[in-house]
């Protein structure tokens, strides 16, 4: 089985579109915000925190090293963010219609895209240096499944690799990122004129 480090991208945005199904638009809502909070922060802080921590004897000369801790800082400032956004505003996670959670689905996903894409234009020159290496091959075991006869089957372990595939250039998220921004304003600005027009509808009918 041969994976690629988009197919992996693509798969963890998926699954944050799945965690929105289930926390609903408004609390996905909260982590748009969160997102951008964090990248702001670490654009104009993430060199300032790098200078103290080398000062205080931690190792971070090597670009590379920077790179990932300016990663790490992204991820840390995002949860704390989304810690502090959600003990402020409450945002119900149960009982949501089907129009909020797919809202949710939708917004999940671009909440996901924007995190991917972000720490991938962090990591660009590792994942650029990881593009001139072979690809990485690892064995593991695989469930083989067999019906000789109408009644019988047999289950045993057969070995098999997993490959993944070093990173494409065609690959960089970061670079559609003016298409998931423009999408997300439509997205907001539809959800926005939706609520206006379901409130004057409920005006006018009471």
């Amino acid at each position: 089985m041969v994976v690629s480090l988009a197919d992996i991208l693509l798969l963890v945005i998926a699954v944050f579109g799945v965690f929105g199904v289930f926390r609903g638009v408004r609390a996905g809502a909260l982590t748009t915000g969160a997102i951008f909070f964090a990248f702001v922060v670490v654009v104009l802080a993430g060199d300032l925190v790098i200078d103290v921590f080398r000062r205080l004897g931690v190792p971070l000369a090597p670009p590379d090293t920077q790179a990932l801790f300016k990663a790490a800082l992204f991820i840390f400032t995002l949860l704390m963010a989304s810690r502090v956004l959600a003990a402020i505003v409450a945002v119900p996670k149960k009982g949501l219609s089907r129009r909020e959670k797919l809202w949710g689905l939708v917004l999940g996903l671009l909440n996901g895209f924007f995190i991917v894409a972000i720490i991938e234009r962090y990591l660009i020159a590792v994942i650029q240096a990881m593009a001139g290496k072979s690809m990485v091959s690892v064995g593991v075991p695989a469930l083989s499944i067999g019906h000789a006869a109408p009644d019988t089957w047999s289950v045993r372990l057969v070995p098999s690799s997993f490959s993944l595939l070093p990173p494409a250039s065609s690959g960089d998220l970061w670079t559609r990122l003016p298409l998931a921004l423009v999408l997300l304003l439509l997205f907001l600005a539809f959800v926005f004129v939706g609520t206006i027009y379901g409130r004057v509808n409920r005006r006018s009918g009471s």
